[in-house]
């Protein structure tokens, strides 16, 4: 979890500056349930990490671009998205991040332009590629998804069914008649 405070620090710092990380780690090293989870070693903590570092190696591949940001960012999304399924929104901004580099004038301002053969193939090649290692660091990590892809796919309904109260379970009734947000 300290992983995830320094990372929102340089993440922070990387897009606004040095007084905007510290603030940003800050507020994270304090938050409750960031802490609470923490303790009790609960998998969110680790889908955080590779939530955020993948999250900060997209705003290089916006900013930038790069294979190896692209690739970096593939790695840590597959290995988030094996920790935990609902990771799984955070592909469209990888996406958008390759986007962003091919129509994006310059690394200073974004400003929008038709994009250049080469800059295209740079943008489709880092998100091939580092949909590809995605694809791969899952399947290592996660093989079973792919295994009995079946199987894998009752488990996320039922734990969706959980969330959503369809099913009553002990242990979720502590939730009975909360706020809802």
């Amino acid at each position: 979890d300290t992983v995830t405070v320094f990372t929102v620090f340089l993440l922070g710092r990387h897009l606004y500056g040095r007084p905007v990380g510290v603030l940003a780690s800050a507020l994270v090293a304090m938050a409750v349930i960031h802490i609470q989870l923490s303790h009790f070693y609960a998998v969110d903590t680790i889908m955080t990490t590779f939530a955020i570092i993948s999250l900060f190696f997209m705003v290089k591949v916006a900013r930038s671009g790069g294979l190896n940001n692209s690739l970096l960012a593939g790695i840590f999304l597959g290995f988030g998205l094996a920790t935990k399924f609902s990771l799984l929104p955070l592909i469209f901004p990888f996406i958008v991040a390759h986007v962003i580099f091919a129509i994006s004038a310059s690394n200073i301002r974004l400003t929008l332009v038709f994009p250049g053969k080469e800059k295209l193939y740079k943008a489709i090649s880092g998100l091939v590629l580092g949909g590809v290692l995605l694809l791969i660091v899952v399947f290592v990590t996660q093989p079973y998804a792919f295994l009995d892809w079946g199987h894998y796919l009752d488990d996320i309904r039922a734990q969706s069914d959980m969330v959503r109260r369809a099913v009553d379970l002990p242990y979720t009734r502590q939730y009975i008649d909360s706020t809802q947000y």
